[in-house]
């Protein structure tokens, strides 16, 4: 499976946390999670002198999603979020943005639409999608 980091960085937000998973062994990585701190999340990536191969989104909700695009667009990560969460990335009021956040999400850019048991490569680390509903689909 290969040996691997996990980093909390916290978002400032609700108590938040984003994770950057880090394969040691090919310092290849993948952040879960991406709240509006994208500054923060790239001096973690060159501090751990890591290659962000991934941007890995666990559901829709404004702050796990909002600053994906930006990372994004900063990294060339290739980002992933369960297909039935897709929906909500234009859908303030699903991905909550609408009561909460000013200017409200209309949409994010996602290149991997992920299903129950997909499997991903970090570096030497294999990822494999648990389908979690209840908090959002």
């Amino acid at each position: 499976m290969g040996s691997y980091r996990i980093i909390p960085v916290p978002t400032g937000r609700n108590d938040g946390r984003c994770y950057v998973l880090v394969c040691t062994e090919t310092n290849k990585a993948a952040v879960i999670d991406v709240d509006v701190n994208v500054e923060q999340l790239s001096n973690v990536l060159m501090a751990e002198g890591a290659s962000l191969e991934f941007i890995l989104l666990t559901h829709c909700h404004f702050d796990h999603v909002s600053g994906s695009d930006a990372l994004r667009e900063r990294t060339g990560a290739r980002t992933a979020i369960h297909s039935l969460d897709l929906p909500g990335l234009s859908d303030p009021m699903l991905n909550m943005s609408g009561p909460f956040r000013q200017p409200p999400i209309t949409g994010r850019h996602v290149d991997a639409e992920l299903a129950e048991g997909s499997v991903l490569s970090v570096g030497n680390l294999i990822v494999r999608v648990l389908h979690t509903p209840g908090h959002t689909p």
